[in-house]
């Protein structure tokens, strides 16, 4: 992770200075190094200006983080696991209609090191095969996205920037390059998302 901030020229040169600067506690003290990365990271991440977005944007999760962090908290009780959950949502008639009404209406609803977006028009007909590939991500089909409409969007006060390496240290995405997708989209990061955001819900098998 101290690669990739280092390595990152968008950052001010403060903060590839402040990342450089524990790397000796990587060897020495792992825990605490891994604990000065993430105060770079907040800090870091809260001073880079965001900007209202110009259209219609999207999150994408797997049915197990659907399942854990995103369904209503009165819904999870009835429910094994997120395999369990995934059967009800393959059995239901209108699998969309369900999920939304079944979102949960915590807030912030997505954390900001959460709040990875991507445009909805490039990824609103792919298939949940495709869409992996596009964006790059680890959890298998199917997918479960949050579309979030530029109305929506602007309503809830929704503000969003280009990421940058700090925001790829809270969950450890090596993989993370800059200059957007391999698969050729754009990627954006916002602050906390609430509910309110959350236009409808779209499933990808």
């Amino acid at each position: 992770m101290i690669d990739l901030v280092e390595r990152d020229n968008e950052l001010p040169s403060s903060v590839r200075r402040r990342a450089s600067d524990v790397r000796p506690l990587v060897a020495d003290d792992p825990d605490l190094a891994i604990t000065r990365l993430l105060e770079i990271a907040t800090s870091t991440a809260a001073e880079l200006e965001r900007v209202s977005p110009r259209g219609d944007l999207a999150k994408c999760t797997g049915v197990e983080t659907f399942y854990s962090f995103y369904l209503a908290a009165d819904v999870r009780p009835f429910f094994r696991g997120p395999e369990e959950y995934r059967r009800r949502i393959e059995l239901s008639g209108n699998r969309e209609a369900l999920l939304l009404d079944e979102l949960s209406w915590d807030s912030p609803l997505v954390p900001a090191e959460n709040s990875w977006l991507t445009e909805w028009k490039p990824i609103a007909d792919m298939t949940g095969t495709r869409l992996r590939k596009y964006l790059s991500i680890r959890p298998l089909p199917p997918f479960i996205l949050l579309v979030l409409t530029l109305r929506d969007l602007l309503l809830s006060a929704v503000t969003v920037r280009s990421p940058r390496a700090v925001d790829a240290i809270p969950h450890r995405l090596v993989e993370w390059v800059p200059g957007g997708l391999p698969g050729g989209g754009v990627e954006y990061v916002d602050g906390p998302i609430a509910r309110s955001a959350v236009s409808r819900v779209a499933w990808r098998p």
